[in-house]
């Protein structure tokens, strides 16, 4: 019983979602208002092939004026309008005459990938059903997606062309087995291609560098056919060769491969190579510039003599800033220290104990009990080395050094943490004032 009321119950929520799918169209018509329609024919296509997106406007009266539609561009997708892409449309809605446009897109992915062509706002201008007074409504279209594919066996076609047909053919003027130094000839190339846009055609002549002909190439003339869809179309390359010198040069072959869609099969077609011979002495090796080398010699000596000038001038401020802070290292509280510990850490008592009172002048903090640490360290080492309670003297242990160092540390730690090197306790922000009496 359970099982059948669940069933029921999806049953009921299925018809509920289907329902408010179609509930956008029927509150219109039931309001009287415009709606839209959208469809795409296919959702994957080859790279080059179109998909035909195509977009229905309704009224339950007339267009005064004709909808705004947005451009639908998107990278890599050459969306386009068709011959005849817009025209009236018209359909029996509840026994009543519905009236609008319909548009057509024509959608080209260029390259292998998935796309989406975004929702887009359409402007509608209709006649209000009671008064026929123009009013305003913006249509949103939503989001599409579609896939581009290459088909099986088409990986190495570089660039990847899918076409019904290719041809190409070549023309030359001129006689390239007899040229002198200043004669021309042009290759002409040209490729008719059935079945796509000729855009998908690459640049067919190679750049060439040589210092025999000088190449010098025309913009390429792309000429597109739209037949009812069926598109169609030539490119034409064309490069004019002048002779500079003496000497040959091979033009490469030109060849072009593409899928044909009828076939299934990868195909090809190619134009020979052409040998330009050009009589008269070989081009001239340019000689070596021997003044442009002595030209960025002088600027290097200029450049250098410079820089060593501006030294020369501010040598004595460098020296003198050099020695300044030398001697303010020297009378500072951090040299002062580091003789005081090198000479606990060498064990030299004496050069320990008046380093000691030098660095105690310099660290002008206050004083406390790691000061009377230190004190009692250093007479311990005084009694050990120079034995005053016994009358003779001895060699102290690495433990009462330790414990010197560490009392020579602590005391630092004490005058210098709250008063930095140099310097002096700051006065109370707030100095209390004296009792009253």
């Amino acid at each position: 019983m359970r099982v059948w009321l669940a069933l029921g119950l999806l049953l009921g929520l299925a018809g509920a979602a289907a329902g408010q799918e179609q509930s956008a169209e029927e509150q219109a018509i039931a309001s009287k208002k415009p709606f839209l329609r959208t469809s795409l024919e296919e959702t994957s296509a080859i790279p080059g092939q179109a998909l035909i997106y195509r977009i229905e406007i309704l009224t339950p009266t007339f267009l005064p004026k004709p909808p705004i539609f947005p451009s639908f561009e998107v990278p890599d997708v050459m969306v386009r309008l068709p011959e005849r892409a817009s025209g009236p449309i018209s359909e029996s809605i509840e026994r009543e005459t519905w009236a609008g446009v319909g548009r057509s897109y024509r959608l080209t992915p260029m390259v292998p990938g998935r796309f989406t062509i975004p929702a887009g706002v359409i402007k509608v201008t209709y006649a209000d059903p009671e008064t026929s007074a123009p009013v305003v409504v913006n249509l949103r279209t939503e989001p599409l997606s579609f896939v581009a594919a290459r088909p099986p066996g088409t990986e190495d076609l570089d660039p990847f062309i899918a076409a019904e047909n290719i041809e190409i053919e070549q023309t030359v003027s001129g006689d390239p087995a007899a040229l002198a130094p200043g004669d021309s000839i042009v290759r002409e190339v040209t490729v008719r291609i059935d079945g796509v846009s000729p855009l998908f055609i690459p640049p067919l002549i190679a750049p060439l560098e040589s210092n025999v002909i000088a190449s010098y190439p025309a913009e390429p003339a792309i000429a597109e056919t739209d037949d009812r869809g069926a598109l169609s179309g030539t490119r034409v390359d064309r490069v004019t060769y002048i002779a500079q010198a003496g000497g040959q040069v091979d033009l490469p072959e030109i060849s072009i491969r593409w899928f044909n869609l009828d076939s299934g099969k990868v195909e090809s077609g190619s134009v020979p190579g052409i040998a330009l011979r050009i009589s008269g002495p070989p081009p001239s090796v340019d000689p070596f510039d021997w003044t442009r080398l002595a030209l960025l010699v002088l600027a290097g000596a200029v450049v250098l003599g410079l820089v060593s000038w501006g030294v020369y001038l501010a040598w004595p401020r460098i020296a003198a800033w050099r020695n300044r802070r030398h001697a303010e290292w020297l009378a500072s509280e951090s040299f002062a220290y580091g003789k005081a510990e090198a000479a606990i850490r060498g064990r030299r008592f004496s050069d320990a104990t008046a380093a000691i009172a030098l660095w105690r002048r310099r660290a002008s903090g206050r004083e406390g009990g790691a000061d009377a640490a230190l004190d009692a360290a250093m007479a311990r080492l005084g009694r050990s080395i120079y034995g005053v309670a016994s009358g003779s003297g001895g060699v102290p242990g690495t433990e009462a050094w330790s414990a010197a160092l560490a009392a020579l540390k602590s005391s630092r730690r004490d005058r210098c943490s709250t008063h930095p090197e140099g310097g002096h306790p700051l006065p109370p922000l707030n100095p209390s004032a004296p009792a009253a009496g």
